[in-house]
């Protein structure tokens, strides 16, 4: 059995917008997607019992922003830390597009979900190294807002993760201010989410994939039923920048899991049941809703079955359903077809992504510097 530390989760239903450069809707939901193990523990192992802290080995290349901060990399007694390059995803080659704060991916990939199916799937590093104790304090100066309190490795490269960028990626810097001036450190979670987040926008660039003004706009309708993001940015906490970054990000997300599994299937909408209780008269208001649901099944011209070799007709065959009539129970019988087509098509597009990013997400590992939650 894997070892789970104790930690308090963050709270379900906080996820914040995201976003940068030309991407979209990410998700952020922070907490049980990890089949009932902690989120540091996402390789089911049993972690190392001896550690050794190792200092970061490289200096970042010229203009890469990273911060001046030493960081420390914690590696299983005996396994190594590897001598690669420490770069920053705020700056330089490889970094995010746009630089600067960019609202988390996994935050608004998971609110998204909700609206368009639920297809953010578990995503995973291939090794989280979980530190021994707690090495970033629980309050942060203005100045240490820019020092590094994680690194991640993708394909081969080192990034730092400063503790702006991790609480960038989720809320604004100053929603985390305390009254004597200092801020609230990130968690280890925004820090985990960080990582993700930026291996998926990095993938969503290397697709070629960019969002228009149209799409955001559409982005933010669907998301927030707004496209006012004063609005948005107000509800999230955090900047107008940000909440655009985050949109733009985010709706790039839902494009690269529609170019994997294809059109996400909608959710069907339930018959309106009689106001007199009465589910057994017929009208032509239910006989069109049933031949909506049909689709290929039905011969529109003809107003007849195209075939009868389908899940509709044998619950319909029996059932007060013509093309210009039917009844309640009729149209919940169809409903109730279309309601288990589209669980068992979500579930293969579920799975689907998840095997996509975590495909992805196993190129990578994770040094974390505290952890608080």
């Amino acid at each position: 059995m894997a070892h789970q530390p104790s930690h308090q989760q963050r709270p379900q239903g906080q996820g914040y917008p995201q976003g940068s450069g030309q991407y979209s809707p990410g998700s952020g939901a922070q907490g049980p997607a990890y089949g009932g193990r902690s989120p540091y523990d996402v390789t089911g192992q049993e972690p190392p019992t001896q550690w050794q802290r190792t200092p970061a080995q490289h200096a970042a290349p010229a203009g890469a922003g990273r911060a001046t901060a030493q960081p420390y990399a914690y590696a299983a007694q005996g396994g190594a830390v590897q001598a690669n390059p420490v770069t920053s995803r705020r700056g330089g080659a490889g970094g995010r597009r746009g630089g600067g704060a960019r609202v988390g991916v996994t935050v608004l990939v998971g609110v998204v979900c909700l609206l368009v199916g639920a297809l953010l799937g578990l995503l995973l590093l291939s090794r989280v190294v979980r530190l021994p104790q707690s090495t970033l304090p629980m309050t942060l100066t203005e100045s240490q807002l820019d020092d590094v309190v994680g690194t991640y490795t993708y394909d081969g490269t080192v990034y730092t993760i400063t503790a702006r960028e991790a609480i960038e990626d989720s809320v604004s810097v100053d929603s985390r201010k305390n009254d004597d001036g200092t801020y609230d450190a990130p968690t280890a979670d925004m820090i985990l989410s960080y990582a993700r987040d930026s291996i998926l926008a990095a993938q969503v660039a290397a697709e070629g994939i960019t969002v228009t003004d149209d799409e955001l706009n559409q982005y933010m309708q669907d998301f927030a039923s707004t496209t006012d993001l004063a609005t948005i940015a107000e509800q999230y906490s955090m900047t107008q920048d940000q909440a655009r970054r985050m949109l733009i990000e985010a709706e790039g997300v839902k494009e690269l899991r529609d170019s994997v599994v294809g059109t996400v299937p909608t959710k069907p909408a339930e018959p309106q049941a009689p106001s007199d209780g009465d589910t057994e008269t017929t009208n032509s208001t239910y006989a069109q809703y049933i031949i909506s649901l049909l689709g290929s099944n039905w011969d529109s011209t003809n107003n007849t079955w195209a075939n009868t070799d389908n899940a509709y007709y044998e619950a319909l065959k029996d059932a007060s359903f013509s093309a210009t009539s039917a009844n309640y129970e009729a149209a919940e019988a169809a409903y109730s077809v279309a309601a288990s087509q589209y669980s068992s098509q979500l579930s293969s597009a579920n799975e689907q992504w998840n095997d996509y990013v975590n495909s992805l997400m196993s190129k990578g590992s994770i040094t974390i510097d505290t952890l608080q939650s």
